[in-house]
């Protein structure tokens, strides 16, 4: 059996938040995305017995930063009253995470503290490696990549976005975090929703308004 959604349910949240997270909460992977996503899980069974946090990473060809601020700009007339400068800013850095920004992630989720060589909690990253240097030093400091991932052109490319979403909202993934600007990281979040699963700083109404933005009054109607 399969379960066709249409590009307004499968992106936006047409239907609501609670019945969006619901119908994606039935998504499942082909049978080749899955024995890729199982397979990653299998080789990293030992890495990962505590769990994982699982990160996006989506820079948006380096217009995110703009088109956060319109988004802001733009939200906070009508909807942003109880969203602060210091929320704010955190949603900004989404935009491009520093290996800082990426530290302070994890041990606040976690509860580690991490050093200046590793994360102190498994970490796996999904990336659109448009920062190499900051996929670089993820690496270097013990963050996992799918294999797949390295694949950048045709169907091998849809596969690896494919594996990549199924990881990072797989039941094994204790923790998420990605860019709400990103499609694929709301996605997930509401995948991970609907499957009683936590998203890290993703502000509720920010999500629900860029969602909705193009449908005007039906924002008010679909927001709660």
């Amino acid at each position: 059996n399969f379960i066709g959604l249409s590009g307004e349910i499968a992106f936006f949240l047409r239907a609501g938040l609670l019945e969006h997270a619901a119908i994606l909460a039935l998504l499942k992977p082909s049978a080749a995305v899955a024995d890729s996503v199982e397979a990653f899980f299998a080789a990293h069974a030992a890495d990962f017995t505590k769990g994982v946090f699982a990160l996006h990473l989506r820079q948006r060809e380096k217009m995110c930063l703009d088109e956060m601020n319109h988004a802001f700009e733009d939200g906070k007339k009508h909807f942003f009253e109880a969203l602060d400068e210091t929320a704010m800013a955190r949603i900004r850095r989404q935009c491009k995470l520093s290996l800082s920004d990426v530290t302070v992630l994890v041990s606040e989720a976690v509860g580690t503290s991490p050093t200046a060589s590793a994360f102190g909690y498994p970490v796996f990253v999904a990336s659109d490696r448009q920062n190499p240097d900051m996929d670089r030093a993820l690496a270097a400091k013990g963050a996992t990549f799918a294999a797949a991932s390295s694949a950048s052109t045709g169907d091998a490319a849809l596969k690896a976005l494919a594996v990549d979403y199924f990881i990072l909202s797989h039941p094994n993934v204790t923790f998420f975090a990605g860019n709400q600007l990103s499609s694929i990281s709301q996605n997930v979040c509401y995948r991970r929703l609907g499957r009683g699963q936590s998203c890290t700083g993703f502000h509720r109404r920010f999500a629900a308004y860029h969602a909705l933005v193009a449908d005007g009054d039906r924002f008010h109607a679909n927001v709660g």
